[in-house]
């Protein structure tokens, strides 16, 4: 998954972004060094420097988890992100209880109302983590867009994907980096992600505090 993530260097790199490429420890290790990663960069940039972040699968969940608790993200860019972990099947259940503890809905990025502008990506096929993952997380961040896959030959994080419709995802991708840094640069003080229960989006019930960091609690 590295490589993979590694091989849009280049081409977010030709569109005028710098990158960096975070990598961390397993289990209950890998949030706080994404978070600790992202706050090294916030201090080298500073405030005023917009920082988009990209993730796939779980690098993904890590990505929308890290705009939940830093609401100063400019954006997301979400590849087959598993969103509501309490839904998983059973395998994957296990390994985010391994990473998380047992409150898997706190660490479910589609039950938080998040304003961060988020791309969203996800293959029709994806047997790993199902579409209905991606369409949970659209309805909790009201700034998301959406863009879905057809079944087809090129590899594709957990599925394979029509061709021309990954090509024309890099396209669109290219025009969200652009206008969710234009938005971010308009509107700096967004307020934190809220806790709101079960795909509950609207309600103000079950309120808690963003997590910062694994419990088992």
């Amino acid at each position: 998954m590295v490589e993979r993530v590694a091989a849009n260097r280049p081409r977010l790199e030709k569109w005028g972004y710098e990158t960096d490429l975070v990598r961390w420890r397993p289990r209950h290790e890998a949030f706080p060094d994404v978070l600790a990663a992202y706050d090294r960069i916030r201090r080298r940039v500073g405030a005023a420097t917009p920082i988009c972040v990209w993730g796939q699968s779980a690098g993904a969940h890590m990505a929308l988890m890290l705009a939940v608790r830093r609401p100063d993200v400019a954006c997301v860019v979400s590849e087959a992100a598993p969103t509501e972990l309490q839904s998983l099947g059973p395998y994957l259940k296990w390994r985010a209880h391994e990473a998380f503890g047992a409150r898997l809905a706190r660490w479910s990025p589609a039950l938080y109302r998040l304003l961060t502008p988020v791309l969203l990506e996800q293959a029709t096929n994806d047997r790993v983590v199902p579409l209905h993952q991606m369409v949970a997380m659209h309805r909790a961040a009201p700034h998301s867009r959406t863009l879905t896959l057809s079944p087809g030959t090129a590899p594709w994080i957990h599925a394979r994907v029509d061709q021309g419709e990954l090509s024309r995802a890099q396209i669109a991708e290219r025009s969200f980096l652009r206008e969710a840094i234009d938005h971010w640069r308009r509107s700096r003080d967004v307020p934190p992600a809220r806790y709101i229960g079960r795909l509950r989006v609207d309600s103000s019930a079950h309120r808690h505090s963003v997590p910062t960091g694994p419990s088992s609690s």
